[in-house]
């Protein structure tokens, strides 16, 4: 029997084909894996995205929405600082918790900043529950404002054209229309009266050869006192504080005390212990004597006590300080110099704890609204601003006799 020959031409055919086949799956199973590994590169650069705009101090950008789990809108923020909660990321992520809000926000609506200067202040709060109308704008200032959806209810801390309180670790404010309702509440005590005392000079072993008047007083001294008001938990308001507080815009803590400092001589040590307690006070200076730059520190207010009106015996009136009797518009002159040097302070002290209503007319017309005198008693609300009493410190004075004062 005669064998049939193969024919190579359908093999030939039939090999192309399977080579071919081959070659598709290989191609399309390449293609596959640049795809993936395209596919890869592209979520790694989004996940490298989104972990780059997550810092746990971040600041948002102007008028960006804020959202709840679900995606809803729930909010408006415009430059506003926020603390965010670590979590897993990945391709999917598109915000970022902020759990002080318990509100989402876009990582594209974020840039990183290094930390979040948290407001910490002593006043204490008006017994008042105030509780915003939903929607209410909440402003740290004119350009940083929160809006959220939802009534917020706060105990405010300064009552006047508005209304502010802490919210999200910041003083923050609202205007009056926004606020829904008010009540009374029972909740906090303030201060009823504040003790002002009033040093001149700190000074040292050398420097007691020298200054023997009663208002020179030994550092150890001054040491003491300050260190009974620092482990007695006594807050030593500002100036400022002081005036809201005569008005009835803030509460201030039961234990708070005001430390003044006339003249400007024998500075260095006053500032030392100051410091070294944490302690605040402030230093009426004779503008003449030297550059507020001179007593700069963390713990020093400065404010007027004349440019170069501090002088004995120019007026017949008292120990005689100028600003009794002298030309008015020569008081007022000096009073504004001495004003602008400090960045146009509204606060005064009388030189030798000395005026009269001439004094006064002068101190109005030069825009001062506070002056301090002495009278040995305490300061209480509804005090004319113009006559406010202080203690004076001199160095007879004993622990136990400043700690009746203040009491």
């Amino acid at each position: 029997m005669k064998k049939r020959k193969l024919k190579k031409g359908p093999i030939i055919i039939l090999v192309i084909m399977v080579l071919s086949i081959s070659s598709i799956l290989f191609l399309i199973k390449q293609n596959k894996e640049k795809e993936i590994k395209k596919a890869k590169i592209k979520e790694k650069e989004i996940v490298d995205k989104i972990e780059k705009a997550y810092n746990p101090y971040v600041k948002t950008k102007e008028k960006v929405k804020i959202y709840d789990k679900d995606e809803n809108m729930i909010g408006e923020l415009s430059n506003i600082e926020l603390k965010l909660k670590k979590e897993k990321i990945n391709k999917n992520t598109k915000y970022f918790y902020i759990e002080d809000l318990d509100a989402y926000i876009s990582y594209k609506d974020i840039t990183k900043i290094e930390k979040i200067e948290e407001y910490e202040t002593k006043i204490i709060p008006f017994n008042k529950e105030v509780t915003t109308k939903e929607n209410a704008t909440i402003y740290i200032d004119e350009d940083s404002y929160y809006k959220l959806k939802k009534e917020i209810t706060f105990n405010p801390i300064v009552i006047d054209e508005k209304y502010y309180f802490i919210f999200n670790n910041k003083k923050v404010y609202i205007n009056k229309e926004d606020i829904k309702e008010e009540k009374e509440i029972d909740k906090y005590k303030g201060t009823e009266a504040i003790a002002i005392i009033n040093y001149h000079y700190v000074i040292n072993e050398e420097e007691a050869k020298e200054c023997k008047q009663n208002i020179c007083l030994r550092d150890y001294q001054y040491d003491e006192q300050m260190k009974y008001l620092k482990e007695n938990g006594y807050y030593t308001a500002t100036l400022e504080e002081l005036e809201q507080w005569i008005d009835g815009k803030i509460n201030l803590p039961e234990k708070t005390v005001i430390i003044t400092i006339d003249d400007g001589w024998y500075l260095p040590r006053n500032i030392e212990i100051l410091e070294k307690y944490n302690l605040h006070a402030t230093l009426f200076l004779i503008g003449h004597l030297a550059s507020p730059e001179a007593y700069k520190s963390k713990s020093l207010e400065i404010h007027s006590h004349t440019w170069n009106m501090h002088n004995l015996g120019e007026c017949p009136i008292g120990r005689g300080g100028a600003i009794l009797c002298k030309d008015k518009d020569k008081i007022v002159e000096d009073l504004k110099k001495s004003s602008e040097s400090l960045n146009n302070t509204k606060y005064f002290a009388y030189p030798f704890y000395e005026y009269n209503d001439h004094a006064i007319e002068a101190l109005k017309e030069a825009g001062f609204t506070m002056a301090f005198a002495g009278g040995g008693r305490k300061v209480t609300r509804g005090v004319n601003k113009y006559k406010i009493p202080r203690y004076g410190i001199s160095n007879t004075n004993s622990l136990e006799s400043i700690i009746k004062m203040i009491n």
